[in-house]
């Protein structure tokens, strides 16, 4: 049974520490993929939307969070 799903929405962040590995070059996840993403790895039960990027700069995070939730 799959316990977790982690899913990187953004790839980049939005400030720029010294000590972080990633370039900020933003990449944001098509929204479709996304929900594909989140429909394949069902009965997950928790879903990690994190990675190095910053998830609240994806301007479709709420719909990505709803569709998950329903």
């Amino acid at each position: 049974m799959i316990t977790h799903t982690q899913l990187e929405v953004v790839t980049g962040c939005n400030l720029s520490c010294f000590y972080c590995l990633r370039e900020n070059n933003i990449t944001l996840i098509d929204l479709n993929i996304a929900k594909q993403v989140i429909l394949d790895c069902e009965p997950s039960r928790q879903l990690w939307l994190q990675g190095y990027g910053e998830p609240a700069l994806h301007p479709e995070l709420s719909t990505i969070v709803n569709f998950a939730r329903s």
